[in-house]
């Protein structure tokens, strides 16, 4: 009842909203209440992190992904343009074809190489005397010194000319940069060297694969230009030329 006096609140000094009295004896302030956020439980922070874990995965999976289709469609538009240079002889095709194996290209650096070639910057590698001519291995063989750094490349391979009954030394080649003694040097960067890789192929893609190889090597080390296109189509017409049969369309 009222028997404390009239101020119902004088229990807690008269400030009800600011002041309890728990105890019944004394007023005093309440104590703040600690609130635990389920965010930053245990019970949520191991979820989280495997739940950010698996989105980042996911993230750079997706990344990677169109990063290969990107690279892929490259790749198709400069093997477009390659085959209707070679198939016109105009050198008008060249340029969109230069760009786009530049950009099919990952290595950020190859694709600078191949800009600055592009507006006639100075190559950092050069031509060895000799390189780029065209006959059969046994007349470029013949030619060659001890010391030039230079051997023919088979253009289709070797292996895949045996199968047609063509010998080694009668198979159309281009010279190619090769150190001896030593190691590297353009002719040991191309597809086939020691490999079967277009054995399988048919003549014509086996051709044309080799060509677009060795184009793909001289773009990079800056050397693609005129003189190397007339020298690779030079060697697509004397593999038409000299073996008809082989490379005719059916």
């Amino acid at each position: 009842g009222l028997a404390g006096g009239l101020n119902p609140y004088a229990y807690v000094d008269g400030d009800p909203i600011n002041l309890i009295d728990p105890s019944g004896l004394t007023s005093a302030k309440p104590q703040p209440v600690r609130q635990t956020s389920y965010v930053n439980s245990p019970l949520a922070v191991q979820p989280g992190k495997q739940m950010l874990t698996s989105m980042m995965a996911n993230y750079e999976a997706r990344q990677q992904q169109d990063r290969q289709v990107a690279l892929d469609r490259w790749q198709n538009a400069a093997d477009y343009w390659i085959q209707r240079e070679q198939e016109t002889g105009s050198p008008l095709y060249a340029v969109p074809g230069i760009i786009a194996s530049a950009f099919a290209n990952p290595n950020t650096i190859d694709r600078l190489t191949m800009v600055l070639s592009i507006r006639g910057s100075a190559p950092t590698k050069q031509l060895l005397p000799g390189e780029g001519n065209v006959a059969t291995y046994r007349v470029l063989k013949a030619a060659g010194t001890k010391g030039d750094n230079i051997t023919p490349h088979h253009i289709p391979s070797a292996n895949h000319m045996a199968q047609h009954g063509v010998k080694h030394a009668d198979g159309i080649s281009i010279n190619m940069e090769q150190p001896s003694p030593g190691s590297g040097g353009r002719h040991r960067q191309t597809a086939t060297y020691g490999t079967n890789s277009d054995v399988i192929m048919p003549p014509r893609d086996a051709l044309a694969s080799g060509v677009r190889d060795a184009k793909r090597i001289y773009t990079q080390d800056g050397l693609y230009g005129s003189y190397i296109r007339k020298k690779l189509q030079e060697l697509i017409e004397q593999n038409k030329s000299a073996f008809p049969k082989i490379f005719g369309k059916n």
